[in-house]
């Protein structure tokens, strides 16, 4: 399993989660790419594919993060 580079504490309105992040390269396409995994079964993917700008590079498959997101900002209500 790999570790991970670095883990980041994103604090909002004074709500802490910890974030790992891992880096990874597309051995095909030569693209770098970076893993920001909020849980096991939560990440976003993103990447410089043009080398420019970072985009989004996974397609979130269902409402999960969202919940889990929505949850953060509910605890500040």
């Amino acid at each position: 399993m790999q570790e991970p580079l670095t883990t980041i504490d994103i604090n909002f309105n004074n709500i802490i989660s910890t974030v790992k992040v891992y880096g990874n390269v597309d051995k095909i396409e030569g693209y770098c790419y970076y893993s920001f995994e909020f849980n096991e079964n939560n990440k976003i993917v993103i990447s410089k594919f043009d080398g420019i700008e970072w985009k989004i590079a996974n397609k979130i498959l269902n409402d999960d993060l969202a919940v889990l997101l929505g949850e953060i900002i509910d605890k500040v209500k």
